[in-house]
């Protein structure tokens, strides 16, 4: 009987630290300055940059780097991957930036390190020619 009692307890334990319900996830939100460094056209239709991160309330805190390229797919929207990289890891997105409406949702479709494994959205609200603030959603 003993052997029985010790058996459902066992069988019961495992079941229960082996059913993690679907709602275990982490979300993370934070926001960066890009400051555009440098920018070229690779062909008529395709662009790259680079940005410098910065801290939105503190501009001489330097958080990393990002490099991009896009490609135009009307007067007012552009394809764009870039990589975003900070000290702890890489966070990637790509998707459609609508550059005229002066805010856009570009998926986040993976990162390394800190980051690896996550998805999520950014949003991208472009300031000026220069400036563009990028807030994270990221879940993992």
């Amino acid at each position: 009987m003993r052997k029985l009692i010790g058996l459902g307890l066992a069988t019961a334990l495992a079941t229960a630290l082996f059913a993690v319900p679907a709602s275990a996830q982490t979300v993370t939100k934070f926001s960066i300055l890009g400051r555009q460094v440098s920018s070229h056209r690779v062909s008529s239709d395709t662009f790259a940059f680079r940005d410098r991160l910065l801290e939105p309330g503190n501009r001489s805190n330097v958080l990393g780097h990002d490099k991009g390229r896009c490609t135009l797919i009307s007067r007012a929207a552009a394809h764009c991957r870039v990589v975003f990289s900070f000290a702890n890891g890489k966070v990637k997105v790509n998707g459609t930036d609508r550059f005229r409406q002066h805010l856009s949702k570009v998926p986040v479709v993976g990162g390394t390190r800190a980051y690896n494994g996550v998805s999520g959205k950014s949003i991208v609200h472009h300031a000026n020619h220069r400036d563009t603030l990028v807030d994270f959603t990221l879940v993992r």
